[in-house]
C-alpha cells in the first residue's frame, strides 16, 4: 500500500496495490451523521454532543465557496479549505485568482467559542449565508460537518436518491459483499 501526504489537514490518500486509483482515508476524528438543530434567542447553536466529543481543538466555522452551508471543524479545517484551493489545477500556481481564494479562505476561516454546554453563537452574516432560520440540520462531512437549514438536507437526500436509481446496478454490484473465491479481496 502506498501512501502520499496530500496536506496538513489530517487526510492522505492511499492506493492499494494494483489499484490504480488513490482512496482518501482519514487520519483523525471522522464526522458522519445527521442531527437536528435550531437557533436559540441568542443566535446559538448547540453542536451535536456526537461531534462535540471528537473535536480537537479550537473551533472554525467558513461559508462554503459552493454550498450554502457552514463548514465546522476544528483547527485543521482552515488547512483542509486552503489545500482544496491550491490544488485546483486549472490554476497557475502565480495566477492572482489563487491568492484571492487563498485570501477569502483565510479571511473567513473563523475561530468560534463553544461553551461547556456545546453552544455556539454564529455570525450574521454566515446565518445569512447559510439561511439558517427555523428548523436546521448538521451533516458529517468525514474530516468536518456543515450547518445548513433543514431544506437543504431534504433537497440534497432527493438528488442522492435520484442519482442513486440512475445508478443503481452499478451501486449494486460494487456493494456486494465480495468472496475470496469470487475474486474478492
Amino acid at each position: 500500500m502506498v501512501t502520499r501526504d496530500l496536506s496538513s489537514s489530517a487526510e492522505r490518500a492511499v492506493v492499494a496495490p494494483g489499484g490504480d486509483a488513490p482512496t482518501l482515508a482519514l487520519e483523525g476524528p471522522r464526522f458522519a451523521g445527521r442531527f437536528p438543530g435550531k437557533l436559540d434567542s441568542k443566535a446559538r447553536v448547540i453542536i451535536p454532543p456526537a461531534f462535540r466529543q471528537k473535536i480537537l481543538g479550537e473551533l472554525y466555522v467558513f461559508p462554503s465557496l459552493v454550498e450554502p452551508v457552514l463548514q465546522i471543524g476544528d483547527s485543521t479545517l482552515p488547512d483542509l479549505l486552503l489545500s482544496a484551493v491550491t490544488d485546483i489545477e486549472l490554476v497557475d500556481e502565480f495566477d492572482e485568482r489563487l491568492t484571492q481564494l487563498e485570501n477569502y479562505v483565510m479571511e473567513r476561516a473563523q475561530p468560534i467559542t463553544m461553551d461547556d454546554a456545546g453552544r455556539v453563537a454564529m455570525p450574521a452574516d454566515y446565518r445569512q449565508h447559510a439561511a439558517l432560520e427555523g428548523p436546521l440540520g448538521f451533516g458529517g462531512r468525514e474530516s468536518h460537518f456543515v450547518l445548513a437549514a433543514a431544506d437543504y438536507f431534504e433537497r440534497m437526500d432527493a438528488e442522492a436518491r435520484s442519482l442513486a436509481g440512475e445508478l443503481g446496478s452499478i451501486l449494486a454490484a460494487k456493494m456486494r459483499p465480495r468472496t475470496k473465491g469470487r475474486g474478492g479481496r
